[in-house]
């Protein structure tokens, strides 16, 4: 048996966010990275289709091995029991425009974690990054929640002067 965690990464195909952490997750010694589960073929986040240097997840996933998962809706049920068997520990979801229903949420053996890319609740949605900057913030944070059935339920009030141009 391995003391090694099981992980799975949910993230877009052309993920800023998620490409990162695909590269930490898979070289830390304590996590087993068991799968990637991105965005359907021929999809992909929209805001990033026009920076000058892309990512491309499913192809840094395969040169490290890694199962990748593309389903069109995350959902179904052949994607569920595909995760089941995989045993795993935790599913860390990173810039996924899919919602995790109950069922999948209770898969991990310890829990789901996201990672927005914005201080919450002010930049809760999509596109956080086009506010923050519309907005004239020059600071910006990640959120981590720890995930369940509703969107963004478990998120508290931040300390708002971890970024600027807030009303308190």
């Amino acid at each position: 048996m391995s003391d090694r965690l099981k992980v799975v990464l949910f993230t877009e195909v052309n993920s800023k966010l998620g490409s990162p952490f695909l590269r930490v997750l898979s070289a830390h010694p304590l996590i087993d990275l068991v799968a990637v589960v991105t965005s359907p073929n021929e999809v992909v986040c929209n805001y990033f289709v026009n920076d000058e240097k892309q990512v491309d997840v499913e192809t840094e996933s395969q040169a490290l091995g890694i199962d990748v998962l593309r389903p069109r809706r995350v959902g179904d049920p052949e994607v569920a029991g595909a995760l089941k068997r995989m045993e795993p520990d935790y599913f860390i979801v990173a810039n996924f425009q899919q919602l995790l229903r109950s069922e999948l949420l209770s898969i991990p053996r310890i829990a789901a974690i996201n990672f927005h890319p914005s201080p919450l609740p002010r930049y809760a949605g999509l596109a956080p990054f086009f506010w923050i900057v519309r907005n004239g913030d020059r600071r910006s944070a990640i959120s981590v929640i720890k995930m369940d059935e509703g969107l963004d339920t478990r998120v508290s009030i931040p300390d708002r002067s971890l970024y600027s141009g807030s009303s308190a």
